[in-house]
């Protein structure tokens, strides 16, 4: 009788056995995917940070004392009025002084032909 007790005993310690060794794998297992899932939130922690600093440097850029509201600070005190007179006013100075070389060449021209039509009548035929 002990026999079959301790045989039976023997049975439920192999089946233990074998359980604890299926247990050992899954063990295993869930070390490997604890191990990846340290690593993957490692590399969310890291890429958050860098987010963030992005948006740091954003919010550096764009606010009050920051690159692009000085562009726009300067642009708003640009002169861009005076610059479209000035600039009508030498595009104007510009076609006068053309127009009085044009003039100028024109008269240069007949006095060139008056002067020549009146020597070549002194000099004659």
């Amino acid at each position: 009788m002990t026999e079959k007790i301790l045989a039976g005993l023997v049975q439920e310690l192999k089946g233990v056995a074998a359980t604890q060794k299926i247990q050992g794998t899954d063990i295993k297992e869930l070390t490997k995917a604890f191990s990846s899932m340290s690593v993957h939130n490692e590399q969310l922690r890291s890429t958050q940070s860098q987010v963030t600093a992005l948006w740091e440097k954003f919010d550096q850029s764009c606010g009050p004392d920051g690159v692009i509201s000085k562009i726009r600070d300067h642009q708003a005190h640009c002169p861009k009025e005076e610059l479209d007179v000035f600039k009508v006013d030498i595009v104007e100075k510009h076609n006068r002084i053309w127009s009085t070389i044009g003039l100028l060449a024109i008269i240069y021209a007949t006095t060139l032909a008056v002067v020549v039509s009146t020597v070549a009548k002194w000099v004659g035929p």
